[in-house]
């Protein structure tokens, strides 16, 4: 169950949470601002969705500007900048490790928010993904890109600060022993996020970041599976397990963007090898191009 309302009332948001927890259900979340991400996690939230709460959660003043935010005080942006001025590492380490103590996992979405917060920086005309991307889609971008460039000095310094407090915390919940779980929140709104690219992407952030390739690799490969109580079947090559592989031409164990370069995959037990698979990426971004060069957009979009 994923709750992704986060302006639920606290009652409401917990009840799920414990509920869903009674029937044997994961569940991942945005958090309310109403409540801690302590809170949340006691209360047995299975999985927390964004790093930016791994960020709130390692304020000295967390419940203090959550009041001021829902007080309607401050914007939602200039209370995450307030949250980032107020980081702690020592409150920090002690959320990072009740949430280990709790097994409560952290899905970052690195790309996606840092993606988001360079807009101002990065040129994604020329973006490989763009290509797999039809017009409706590349539509919703256009909001986000919008209010981007319509930001004043102060939002984009202010956006650049909160994305880099938000970065320091991904070694430190490693450190803690929180579960990392590998996530991209690629799709719809979430403008030059492509799916599938994004992943490499987002294992390359958490290298650079400070973990090893392997641990990187964990959270996709190993935790994910784990997590959704699918260990038995996935997160090893082995007798009895899926026969879903993707075959590198290079160790990533020693540099995580071998898994860019695949030599084949192999598909419930099927040998899909790179030209077979250079066939059905021409395929779609043909079929993409066509999309694109017939789209009229509405007058909504």
């Amino acid at each position: 169950v994923k709750i992704t309302d986060n302006t639920l009332k606290p009652e409401l948001f917990l009840y799920a949470v414990r509920e869903a927890k009674k029937r044997g259900m994961k569940t991942s979340a945005h958090i309310p601002a109403s409540i801690t991400v302590l809170e949340a996690a006691e209360a047995g939230l299975s999985s927390i969705e964004h790093l930016d709460y791994a960020m709130k959660a390692g304020s000295r003043d967390e419940a203090a500007i959550a009041a001021d935010y829902l007080a309607g005080k401050y914007t939602y942006a200039q209370t995450m900048r307030r949250y980032a001025d107020t980081f702690d590492v020592e409150t920090a380490r002690r959320v990072y490790a009740r949430l280990a103590e709790l097994g409560t996992a952290v899905s970052p979405t690195l790309y996606g928010s840092t993606t988001l917060a360079n807009l101002d920086l990065d040129d994604h005309s020329h973006d490989e993904g763009l290509a797999y991307i039809g017009p409706g889609i590349r539509a919703t971008y256009d909001w986000r890109i919008q209010r981007a460039a319509q930001a004043t000095p102060q939002q984009v310094e202010d956006r650049h600060f909160v994305k880099d407090v938000t970065a320091r915390t991904l070694p430190m919940l490693r450190d803690a022993g929180v579960t990392i779980l590998t996530g991209t929140d690629a799709g719809f709104l979430n403008s030059f996020n492509y799916p599938g690219f994004s992943l490499h992407d987002e294992l390359e952030l958490y290298v650079k970041l400070g973990l090893t390739p392997r641990e990187a690799l964990m959270g996709s490969v190993v935790d994910g599976p784990r997590f959704l109580n699918q260990g038995e079947r996935y997160g090893a090559v082995a007798a009895g397990k899926s026969a879903d592989l993707l075959v590198l031409e290079a160790n990533p164990l020693k540099n995580v963007s071998a898994t860019r370069d695949a030599e084949a995959v192999v598909l419930r037990g099927r040998l899909i090898d790179a030209a077979e698979l250079e066939r059905m990426r021409a395929e779609i971004r043909a079929r993409v191009a066509a999309r694109n060069a017939s789209f009229t957009p509405s007058p909504a979009s």
